[in-house]
């Protein structure tokens, strides 16, 4: 049975080393399709966003909202993980939760995780008081399945996101 557990520093490795696979299957590319380059230090001040307990100026990791990680596995082996973030729309002070990743590394992919965590998602936004829960996909990468499984689970979308690949220049 699959346990989603709420992240705690300790399991910081652990989801770090999560950031290769979500990488190539879900990182953007640009527009010549190569994956805009993986910075490692960026990824590190996203985990502690969520894992690690305010700063001396009262920030997460330098935002002012947190943000929290639903585990599945141990602090030596994370199965999958989703990453919540309280943030506000650019046109209210109203705070949303937006998923930033929901992962299930491949070799767990046929049991219940992904359920399990969208499961856990919804229920800690009602717990939290923090709605709506904003999930969603950006991938050229087997994007119908990952559309229909997410419709079973969220119902219907709420919208859509398109990317302007240009000619390579700005």
């Amino acid at each position: 049975m699959s346990i989603v557990r709420l992240a705690k520093e300790c399991d910081f490795e652990a989801i770090f080393d999560l950031r290769a696979g979500l990488h190539s299957e879900n990182g953007l590319r640009d527009s010549l399709g190569n994956p805009l380059p993986l910075d490692e230090d960026k990824v590190r001040t996203v985990l502690r966003r969520a894992l690690c307990p305010k700063d001396e100026n009262g920030l997460f990791a330098g935002s002012q909202y947190p943000a929290w990680i639903g585990v599945i596995g141990t602090s030596d082996l994370i199965e999958g993980a989703v990453y919540l973030a309280a943030d506000q729309p650019w046109y209210s002070k109203s705070l949303i939760l937006i998923e930033l990743f929901v992962y299930v590394r491949p070799e767990y992919r046929q049991s219940s995780h992904f359920q399990r965590l969208v499961a856990w998602s919804k229920r800690f936004s009602s717990e939290i008081g923090i709605q709506p829960l904003m999930m969603g996909i950006i991938t050229t990468d087997r994007e119908p399945a990952k559309s229909r499984l997410y419709r079973k689970h969220l119902g219907e979308p709420a919208g859509s996101t398109f990317l302007y690949m240009g000619n390579g220049g700005i």
